[in-house]
């Protein structure tokens, strides 16, 4: 039986040299990693473009093996300053997905605000903090919402089982609004000014515009393509 070729998405976040950022504990993938990957990648795969994934998954095109699609979530300054030179080297299209929101508005999603205040204050730190602050909102019962372990264990295995209870927590059982008033609130007493920390943490327009003039860094805005994709998580 001839072998059916599938579709594999290697989705990424982070892709910095931790040791020499403000944030070295942040989950992510090395540089050094990041671009001895790209050179494996096409050994074992046929490496994708959005226009061969489209055909693919309409049925109207068939490789000769698996192919692979390289995905960039929320549009990071890294992404333009180190990932696409590396994928221009090796000739590779990256799918881009952008925070439009951040790049306009220059605000920092919750979730970033999340991953940054757990890097620099540490997690016993900020998850007492952040649970104090909830109660001051006077919102303390949400913290008790009831979640299966074997829910949060799934949703972040890579995590200690309390850090993914508490990410679990916060990106999915406590109200929006009570989950982004308390991280505010953080953010801006242990990491400052929210529009001066976006401005570094994310691309803007006319890095976007030069990513997708070479061809290789391919920005959409988050996320007209997710829905068709099945990914697998790498350096996130």
């Amino acid at each position: 039986m001839s072998h059916q070729p599938q579709l594999h998405v290697a989705t990424y976040h982070y892709v910095r040299d931790l040791p020499r950022t403000r944030f070295p504990q942040i989950k992510g993938m090395l540089l050094d990693d990041f671009r001895n990957q790209v050179r494996m990648l096409p050994d074992m795969y046929e490496m994708a473009t959005l226009e061969s994934t489209v055909e693919f998954l309409s049925g109207r095109y068939t490789p000769r093996r698996d192919l692979c699609l390289m995905t960039f979530d929320d549009g990071l300054r890294e992404h333009y300053a180190d990932v696409t030179p590396i994928l221009e080297e090796e000739q590779i299209q990256g799918l881009f997905f952008l925070i439009t929101s951040c790049l306009e508005d220059h605000v920092v999603a919750p979730v970033h605000m999340n991953h940054f205040l757990m890097a620099g204050l540490g997690f016993p730190v900020y998850r007492a903090e952040f649970e104090r602050t909830v109660q001051e909102l006077g919102a303390a019962e949400h913290l008790k919402a009831a979640t299966n372990a074997g829910v949060y264990e799934r949703t972040y295995p890579l995590d200690t089982k309390e850090v993914a209870r508490f990410k679990y927590l916060f990106n999915f059982a406590l109200p929006a609004k009570v989950r982004d008033s308390a991280v505010k609130v953080l953010f801006e007493q242990y990491l400052g000014d929210e529009a001066a920390f976006g401005a570094e943490l994310y691309l803007n327009w006319q890095e976007a515009r030069a990513m997708q003039r070479a061809g290789i860094g391919l920005c959409l805005p988050c996320a007209t393509l997710s829905c068709q994709l099945t990914s697998e998580k790498t350096g996130h």
